[in-house]
């Protein structure tokens, strides 16, 4: 709790603060639902609605105050005016919880594809360091000991700050935080101090939000641009090519420390001697603060990518080389990428579950997993409703290229009909590739079809959904985990071979 001059300190108002200085806010809100005593209400706009809508809403429900746009309300002493609410957002968030990310020594990571991956290694490697640790992202946010779920990639605000103020009082001593394109357009972390940033990869999406690749970029840019403190660390995987040299870049005004990972020669942090297996890499790791060979069990090259750029970070908090390179060998990946479904007495086929949902990170993935494929490679493949529909047609043509059977299906529809995203993603698919694709609007029929049509030495690839247990359909959210489902069609496998029936084909 405190005072609301105090949490108003850097919100530049219209006019002098008129109520009581002293007035205790305990919380700061953007959901007049969740308005009452205590609460600060910001009127943000949002994607799909603007929050001045819900002003007269909150102050009935008992609202200290609410920050609000110039000439948008009506004029009440507990409406204050501020020339930009979206930015006040982060200012009072961070106030109201006394500032805990300036406590913290930070590391942020944004990239179209690997964010989850470099923020779970990074994790751990730090943990490894004996450091107790704040992760915000997508599969959950870990405050020290305890997981709770994730609504964002990168939370609003009010939820950031709370979570490491939460961290702090369990002594936390450092956070990693996946930075979406979001968060940094809507500068939900403008009041967070980064010693070390990094840029994981760069390809299409959000064109949706965005608008263009460019503008798309530009969001990624501002995280080493505008919110790496000075003299920090800035890495980017040599991968991302031209986005990875313009990220160093935005980076050098603020540090000489921009470093570049990969396998390439002259990398700072990189991978040398690299030999891939189905179950793990191994590779000598090479930085500015020594060499050491190391094994990651984690398949392809993108994931020495990721390991890198974790490494990098680490250091750029401070860790100690030798500390960081030994526990590289104990790391693992997120749920839901390239995560191995297994049933006990199932020999296969292999089945694996990955996040995969842009085109690059599909062609990423099959790229990964092809070249230990015994038998046939199946791809099963929706692309989600309400987002970004150009990239249908190529996801559509990248994994019909790259499978041998492609069974294109549903991932979540949300308000669009299942049948269009399918007829997008295979307008995409080359004629000489349209009889390798099967059309399955349901996801877990198409998840049983493909694992049962698979003999042992095949490989199931379930892409789009990785760690998610939902499936957004329609106005519904309703149950449904890959993970669950190819279970369940391997278990039925198992049972077919113990009938004397056969395998399903």
């Amino acid at each position: 709790m405190a005072a609301l001059a105090k949490v108003l300190l850097g919100v530049p108002l219209e006019a002098p603060l008129a109520l009581d200085p002293g007035t205790s806010v305990d919380r700061v809100v953007v959901d007049s639902r969740e308005a009452g005593p205590g609460a600060l209400f910001v009127a943000r706009r949002g994607v799909h609605d603007d929050g001045h809508r819900f002003v007269e809403a909150a102050l009935a429900a008992g609202a200290v105050a609410a920050l609000v746009a110039p000439g948008r309300v009506a004029r009440d002493l507990r409406v204050l005016e501020t020339p930009d609410p979206e930015g006040a957002l982060a200012t009072v968030a961070a106030n109201v919880c006394e500032r805990p990310a300036e406590a913290l020594r930070i590391a942020g990571v944004t990239g179209t594809n690997g964010k989850t991956t470099v923020a779970h290694v990074c994790g751990q490697l730090l943990q490894a360091c004996g450091e107790r640790i704040v992760r915000l992202g997508t599969c959950g946010d870990l405050v020290v000991d305890e997981v709770l779920p994730a609504s964002f990639t990168t939370p609003f605000p009010p939820v950031l700050h709370e979570r490491l103020r939460a961290g702090l009082e369990r002594k936390a001593t450092c956070a990693v935080l996946e930075v979406s394109s979001h968060a940094l357009d809507q500068r939900r972390v403008a009041e967070v101090p980064f010693a070390a940033v990094a840029l994981s990869n760069f390809g299409r999406d959000h064109l949706d939000y965005h608008g263009d690749e460019a503008s798309y970029l530009a969001a990624k840019l501002r995280l080493a641009g505008e919110h790496l403190v000075p003299g920090g660390l800035a890495v980017a995987a040599t991968s991302a090519g031209e986005a990875a040299r313009r990220f160093l870049e935005a980076a050098r005004g603020r540090t000489d420390r921009a470093w570049t990972c990969g396998t390439l020669p002259g990398a700072t942090i990189r991978a040398e001697d690299v030999r891939y297996g189905p179950d793990g890499t191994s590779w000598t790791l090479v930085t500015p603060m020594g060499r050491r060979p190391v094994r990651a069990g984690l398949v392809g090259p993108y994931n020495v990518d990721n390991v890198l750029v974790a490494v990098g970070l680490a250091l750029g908090l401070g860790m100690p080389f030798s500390k960081v390179a030994a526990a590289v060998e104990r790391v693992t990946a997120p749920p839901g990428r390239l995560e191995r479904v297994q049933v006990p007495g199932v020999a296969g086929p292999r089945v694996y579950v990955d996040y995969a949902h842009t085109p690059d990170a599909v062609a990423r993935v099959l790229g990964a997993v092809r070249p230990h494929v015994a038998g046939r490679l199946f791809v099963v493949l929706g692309c989600g409703g309400d987002r970004d529909a150009g990239k249908r047609p190529v996801m559509g043509q990248v994994a019909a290229e790259g499978a041998d059977r492609l069974y294109a299906t549903s991932d979540n529809p949300r308000t669009e009909d299942p049948e269009r995203i399918l007829d997008a993603m295979v307008a995409g698919v080359s004629p000489h590739r349209r009889a390798a694709v099967v059309r399955r609007v349901d996801r877990g029929r198409a998840i049983a079809e493909a694992i049962a049509d698979a003999n042992e030495e095949d490989t199931v690839l379930v892409l789009g959904k990785g760690h998610e247990t939902t499936q957004d359909l329609g106005d519904r959210v309703v149950p449904f985990d890959d993970r669950e489902h190819a279970r369940a069609a391997l278990a039925r496998r198992s049972a077919h071979a113990t009938s004397g029936t056969g395998e399903p084909r």
